[in-house]
C-alpha cells in the first residue's frame, strides 16, 4: 500500500509540472490582457499605505473647514427662515385674509381681464418689447437705476454689520 501511495504522489508531482511547464493554451493567450497585473503594478507609482503626518493634518484641516462652512450655511437659513417666517400663513384666518386680499370678496370681487389694469399677480399687463426698450433708456431710468444698486450695497453693508439678513424692500 505504501508503494501505491508513493507512486500515486510521484505521478500527481509529474502531472503538476508538466502542466506549470506547458507551453499556455491559444484560447488562454488570445483572451488574456496583453498587460498583465505585475507589469501594470510596476507601472503604476507606487502610493504609501497610511498617511503622512502632513497629509494628515491637511485632511483633518479640510475637515474642520468644512464644518465650519456647513454650520454657516445651517446658521443664515434658520436665520432666513426667520425672517420670511413673518409672512407665512398659518391660521384659518390668515388664509381668508390672503384669498379676500387677491381674490376679492362675493360682493366686491378682484376681476381681471383685457378691461382692467392690474392682472392676477398684480403687475399690470405684461411690458411690450417697445416699452422694455423705452424702460432703459432715459436720465430718469438710470437714477432709478443707480438708486436700486446703492440700496442693495446698502443693505448689504448692513447685513455684514449686523451679521444677518435684512428685510428687501419691496418696490
Amino acid at each position: 500500500m505504501e508503494e501505491a501511495a508513493h507512486d500515486r504522489s510521484v505521478a500527481n508531482s509529474r502531472r503538476n509540472r508538466a502542466l506549470v511547464n506547458a507551453p499556455e493554451r491559444e484560447d488562454v493567450r488570445l483572451t488574456t490582457p496583453t498587460i498583465t497585473a505585475a507589469i501594470r503594478a510596476y507601472l503604476e507609482p507606487h502610493k504609501p499605505q497610511g498617511r503622512t503626518p502632513q497629509e494628515f493634518e491637511r485632511a483633518q484641516q479640510n475637515y474642520a473647514r468644512h464644518q465650519l462652512l456647513q454650520k454657516t450655511r445651517r446658521q443664515e437659513a434658520l436665520h432666513n427662515l426667520y425672517m420670511h417666517a413673518r409672512s407665512f400663513i398659518l391660521t384659518e384666518e390668515q388664509l381668508n385674509d390672503a384669498v379676500e386680499r387677491t381674490f376679492g370678496s362675493d360682493e366686491d370681487p378682484i376681476v381681471w381681464g383685457p378691461y382692467h389694469d392690474q392682472t392676477i399677480w398684480g403687475t399690470g399687463p405684461p411690458a411690450t418689447a417697445e416699452r422694455m426698450m423705452k424702460k432703459g433708456v432715459g436720465l430718469e431710468a438710470m437714477l432709478t437705476r443707480q438708486e436700486t444698486l446703492m440700496q442693495s450695497r446698502l443693505r448689504r453693508i448692513a447685513e455684514v454689520l449686523t451679521g444677518g439678513k435684512m428685510d428687501t424692500p419691496n418696490t
